[in-house]
């Protein structure tokens, strides 16, 4: 079940680096406060289902706030953050009411274990709906917070990330026809079905596509590798069939095959995440288009738009955070989007999640786009596939 919460620190840092622990775990950060006065008005506006209070701040500190919080709402679940390892001050804080006390100086494998933890605490002891909010003339909750929606098909978007290595379980034969038969009831326009998978298992293969990728390992290690392709080829001979010939030069075709592989490609992402598979996609089989055709003889009209490494999981990365979704929902029109300030909000819960995976570079999203795509990638893209049959002129 969705979960949300507040957090209350000092520290800007702490603020980041928790709440992008908890969104990993389906837990909406409904807002973020500074100090212990903030705790009780926050409370009010979003009633959250838990409450994440430091100890050690200033003007209002947490055992004060917490006290005035459980005071006026004695069902609020609230967990104690403090960095000191001091038992009599978190006896004091259970004392008040709180339900827990979290070492917010804990390594990032126990952080998480610990809001783990705390969370599931938090949703079990949820309390019923019982008052019922008002309404405008037309219908529009004014004293609720938004609501919070929950499925399967949500957590595991929210939960999926790029999976490089895997053990040494065999995946079936049968359950990757599983997963590309389900795939294949993607969308796809007119019915058209303009894409293909190639299954490669053969290790000479996989280190050939490995190094056309640019040297990728997890492709030459996975235990399968999927082609993703856009195919042309076989929509050609279907239209023969019905007394026509594909038209060339068309645009609009092209198109359709490559969006017809993504949809397809993504569907068979997620089915083999729901049975237990991780993998990553391949956009480097764009690198080199004409050798990854040779090397996989595939006929004119079919081009591999990305691949797919598929196995079990030897590890699972957290799931990385996405961009503010305010900066990229639009209503009825495109909206002008204080950008600015939400790529320096990214930017910032990015490197919060790396400093708490360890993996800190100190380089920001915006830096790597811009040392990334500044200059054309693969220039020679676009005539390669006209020679593989594909037109976008």
């Amino acid at each position: 079940m969705t979960t949300n919460a507040i957090i209350i620190d000092d520290d800007d840092l702490i603020r980041m680096l928790v709440g992008s622990v908890l969104e990993t775990m389906d837990c909406t950060v409904a807002a973020t406060g500074e100090t212990g006065a903030d705790a009780l008005p926050l409370y009010k506006a979003h009633r959250p289902d838990l409450v994440l209070l430091d100890i050690n701040m200033p003007r209002v500190n947490g055992l004060d706030a917490l006290r005035g919080l459980l005071d006026a709402h004695p069902e609020a679940h609230v967990v104690m953050l403090t960095g000191m390892a001091d038992t009599t001050l978190a006896e004091s804080c259970m004392a008040n009411g709180a339900k827990d006390f979290l070492r917010k100086d804990a390594g990032p494998a126990e952080l998480r274990t610990n809001l783990q933890n705390v969370l599931h605490k938090a949703a079990a002891a949820r309390p019923p709906q019982t008052s019922q909010p008002s309404e405008t003339a037309d219908g529009a909750d004014t004293s609720a917070p938004p609501k919070t929606y929950h499925s399967e098909v949500i957590a595991a978007l929210k939960a999926r990330s790029s999976v490089r290595h895997f053990t040494d379980q065999a995946v079936p034969d049968d359950l990757i026809r599983t997963v590309l038969a389900s795939a294949q009831h993607a969308p796809t326009s007119s019915n058209m079905q303009a894409y293909s998978f190639v299954v490669i298992r053969d290790p000479a293969t996989k280190a050939a596509l490995a190094e056309l990728a640019g040297g990728q390992a997890h492709v030459a290690n996975a235990p399968v590798f999927l082609a993703i392709c856009a195919d042309i080829h076989r929509l050609g001979q279907a239209i023969e069939q019905g007394g026509g010939a594909l038209a060339r030069g068309h645009t609009e075709m092209s198109l359709v095959a490559i969006i017809d592989a993504a949809l397809a490609g993504m569907s068979a992402a997620l089915v083999a995440e729901s049975l237990g598979l991780g993998g990553c996609m391949i956009g480097g089989m764009r690198n080199h288009p004409e050798a990854v055709a040779k090397a996989l003889k595939l006929p004119n009209g079919v081009f591999v738009v990305f691949g797919m490494t598929l196995g079990f999981p030897a590890e699972r990365p957290p799931s990385k955070p996405r961009y503010p979704d305010d900066g990229v929902i639009h209503w009825e029109r495109y909206e002008e989007k204080p950008l600015a300030e939400l790529n320096d909000a990214y930017n910032a819960k990015l490197d919060a999640q790396k400093e708490a995976a360890g993996r800190a570079d100190g380089v920001p999203w915006t830096e790597r786009l811009a040392k990334g795509f500044s200059v054309a990638k693969r220039p020679a893209l676009k005539a390669a596939l006209h020679n593989l049959g594909f037109d976008f002129d």
